[in-house]
């Protein structure tokens, strides 16, 4: 079985939602195949072009890097749990819609600060 790619997480930086998303997944990214990059850097364009045009505003998107396929909101679910140590057999899953919504809906959560 082959190892997964890395995700390249495109993310709204200003957006709290976002970065809860991002924050939850980089605490249990320890195989580090989660690249998490905010879509208001400059070079994300040139380091990934499927994103161009898409509404990532108060949005999270995926591209795996190995595929090149582009993954939004709950529908990323299972590509994040996939590749994290621990959390990989809930994969399958969260491949269920519903269950895949709940997730992404708890991951953003944002907390007090």
């Amino acid at each position: 079985m082959s190892h997964p790619a890395p995700l390249l997480l495109v993310y709204d930086a200003e957006h709290a939602g976002c970065r809860g998303v991002v924050d939850w997944i980089r605490k249990r990214d320890r195989a580090c195949l989660i690249i998490a990059f905010p879509m208001q850097n400059p070079e994300l364009v040139q380091l990934a072009p499927e994103v161009a045009g898409l509404p990532l505003l108060n949005s999270v998107h995926a591209l795996d890097t190995r595929t090149r396929a582009v993954l939004r909101g709950p529908t990323l679910v299972p590509a994040v749990f996939h590749r994290l140590p621990g959390w990989a057999w809930l994969s399958p899953l969260f491949a269920l819609p519903a269950l895949a919504s709940l997730a992404f809906r708890l991951m953003s959560r944002t907390r007090p600060a």
